[in-house]
């Protein structure tokens, strides 16, 4: 079983307690970390499902109301983000993504 660092896998722990991720969650592969956070990786939920992810786009998925105003007009797609179109985040470009995970995770202005 692969390990996070203690930073990722406290966020990691923190995501997977949501009521959408069936807790515990094990991670299974790792990719190459160019800073914090800025992991890739696959894991196994509870129920035995596989899935991969890239922690800053999992923690906006489950960890903040990304369809808020505040946080889709940081994105890409605004109007589909604030009409609950997760593909607006999802396709939003990196640097935004990483802007909108300082700003609500991580709570960096």
């Amino acid at each position: 079983m692969a390990t996070l660092n203690p930073l990722d896998n406290a966020l990691f722990q923190l995501i997977c307690e949501s009521p959408d991720i069936h807790s515990p969650c094990h991670v299974t592969e790792l990719s190459e970390q160019a800073r914090d956070y800025d992991t890739t990786f696959k894991f196994t939920d509870a129920n035995g499902e596989k899935h991969e992810a890239w922690l800053p786009l999992l923690a906006i998925q489950y960890l903040v109301p990304w369809y808020l105003p505040s946080i889709a007009a940081m994105t890409d797609y605004p109007d589909m983000a604030m009409a609950g179109d997760w593909s607006a985040i999802r396709d939003t470009d990196t640097k935004k993504l990483w802007a909108i995970f300082e700003k609500h995770i991580l709570l960096i202005s």
